[in-house]
């Protein structure tokens, strides 16, 4: 196994964590490691991805009803993949965007209500943030200072949302924004003139194809 890089993990509540974490212990040498979880239901086992430090990719996939803080020990995770995410809330904000190494966000959940602050500071190396399926997620800021590496930036169909986040006209490093499935308001804002330009116009590469009117 010493050449080991991708481990699949499927839990399942009875007698699942033992092996896991057998497994996860055996990998545990190796300098890359990507995990591929999926929990229905289930809080994150922590033992199991926290028994693996050196994972650099880690997938999170269906119901995770908890997002713990001894996540940020993982020093060497660059790209961490949220599917199926049901109620993301303001605390696991705070422990994504203090994850230290992380370079590539992908989320996708289900309800997301809560109201997203990126602080200054937080994100600090993040350079890919990709948003997909957003129900419910409306409002949206960008502290100034948040997010200084990012470099592209994906948001699709995510109905409720009525703009880009303000704050957003303070990343300098932004050089892509691609925006897919949207509403004909969210897209028009960001036209030349509308009342979003300002927030994206220090860049020139932006992508839209928008939805229809619902």
């Amino acid at each position: 196994m010493e050449k080991l890089r991708h481990i699949y993990l499927p839990f399942r509540p009875s007698g699942g964590e033992k092996r896991l974490l057998f497994a996860t212990e055996a990998v545990n040498l190796h300098t890359s490691v990507s995990v591929d979880s999926r929990f229905k239901g289930l809080p994150i086992p922590c033992n199991i991805v926290l028994s693996c430090p050196k994972i650099y990719k880690l997938r999170l996939h269906e119901e995770i009803t908890e997002l713990p803080e001894d996540l940020m020990c993982l020093r060497n995770l660059t790209k961490l993949t949220l599917s199926g995410f049901g109620n993301l809330k303001d605390d696991h904000i705070k422990v994504l965007e203090k994850l230290s190494s992380l370079r590539m966000l992908f989320a996708s959940v289900r309800i997301f209500q809560a109201s997203l602050v990126c602080s200054e500071g937080g994100f600090p190396f993040l350079e890919f943030l990709y948003l997909y399926s957003l129900l419910e997620f409306k409002e949206w800021k960008v502290e100034k200072g948040a997010m200084p590496s990012l470099c592209r930036l994906h948001i699709e169909y995510s109905p409720d949302l009525e703009a880009v986040p303000d704050g957003l006209q303070y990343i300098t490093t932004l050089k892509e924004l691609t925006i897919k499935g949207m509403l004909p308001k969210f897209c028009s804002g960001l036209g030349e003139g509308g009342e979003d330009f300002y927030k994206i116009q220090h860049f020139r590469n932006a992508k839209q194809s928008q939805a229809p009117e619902r």
